[in-house]
């Protein structure tokens, strides 16, 4: 009824939307920003993305944060405000925040990770870190509501000191990720896919070790989508095992085919850190919107969805024997799988959808605004 009430209200109310980190196609950030905005806009918000300028080659933390600070001036300078601020939060946040505080424009400030992440993305500004806490602490102590990707966020953001809380996981394109989306890529008959950034905290090397375990069926394959630091690594592997197939980058647009081909999708999360903060990410969403079963990991928000929804199977982190033996339960089960792939279609259309974060998104800032 909620959702329904925020719909029927006037139309042309406008969002500004901020994001710090330039979203680029195909990153999980520019997955949920244009999730939410399009979902916004379905609902009757007229949105304006403010990011930093698009800029060729590497950007050194100065220029980036010269950058933020650029983009965020302009928005102070734009003659009309918004009805509300909307924030993908981070540290270097603060400008703008504080100019929606003073002109009373109400901020909803949206909680990606616990704070320590920054260095993972930042590793220069280490000897800072503490006034980088203190920066999205007060952000968050301004915001007339916070919204947490995972129920630990939004737990995290109450002891920062959040006037509301409020948590609205990731989400998928349940029309671009759809067992009927098709690829023009060269796939193997029997598959599993890992799709996403390749970094060890992903759990690409637990993956590759369990494509030689015994447990892990002859006859199917590893199709791996994405780039980052373990590349190299991936396509080393892929040079001696002919089960691994390295696709690299691919065409958003591309991926949900690669999915649903599959017998089932991988999100294999091994950092302990992380799971401190649940972990929901993209690629979950979207296996389960394409129709496949999922292998997680047994790390809060992931796993807590595949043992409710019925949808996969869970394993220990970092255990590539565990993975193998759940690879070759799936695969020498096809109606089981199947069957999983069923309740992850049904249920991500029904829960997980853009549409649907977008219209709970909808009624916090409609919370907000009365």
């Amino acid at each position: 009824m909620a959702a329904e009430r925020a719909a029927a209200r006037p139309a042309g109310r406008v969002l500004w939307y901020l994001s710090c980190e330039l979203p680029t196609e195909g990153q999980a950030s520019h997955t949920h920003i244009t999730g939410i905005t399009r979902g916004l806009e379905a609902l009757g918000w007229r949105t304006r993305l403010f990011h930093p300028a698009i800029r060729r080659g590497r950007r050194g933390a100065v220029r980036r944060l010269l950058d933020m600070t650029t983009m965020q001036l302009g928005l102070m300078a734009t003659i009309h405000r918004p009805d509300v601020l909307y924030v993908r939060g981070h540290f270097a946040s603060l400008l703008a925040v504080l100019w929606a505080w003073i002109r009373r424009v109400p901020v909803v400030w949206e909680l990606n990770g616990p704070g320590t992440d920054i260095l993972s993305s930042w590793p220069a500004l280490r000897p800072v870190l503490g006034l980088l806490l203190v920066s999205i602490n007060i952000q968050v102590r301004l915001s007339s509501a916070t919204i947490g990707v995972t129920p630990a966020l939004a737990d995290a953001a109450r002891a920062r000191g959040a006037r509301q809380v409020f948590v609205v996981p990731n989400g998928a394109d349940t029309e671009l990720f759809a067992p009927s989306a098709r690829t023009s890529a060269e796939l193997p008959a029997r598959f599993v896919s890992f799709i996403g950034t390749l970094a060890r905290w992903q759990g690409i090397n637990t993956v590759i070790d369990a494509l030689g375990r015994p447990a892990w069926p002859a006859d199917v394959s590893l199709v791996v989508v994405g780039d980052g630091v373990m590349a190299e690594t991936v396509r080393e592997r892929a040079a001696l095992d002919s089960r691994l197939v390295y696709l690299g980058r691919v065409d958003h647009k591309e991926v949900g085919g690669i999915i649903a081909r599959g017998i089932c999708g991988l999100s294999p999360m091994v950092e302990p850190g992380r799971s401190l903060s649940g972990v929901v990410p993209l690629k979950l969403f979207e296996a389960l919107a394409c129709g496949v079963a999922v292998i997680v990991t047994d790390l809060p928000g992931q796993a807590d969805i595949v043992r409710r929804d019925d949808v996969g199977i869970v394993i220990p982190p970092g255990d590539p024997d565990a993975l193998a033996a759940a690879v070759a339960r799936l695969a020498s089960d096809p109606d089981a799988a199947q069957a999983m792939g069923r309740r992850a279609r049904a249920v991500a259309v029904d829960q997980y959808s853009w549409a649907s974060r977008a219209a709970e998104t909808n009624v916090i800032i409609e919370g907000v605004l009365r």
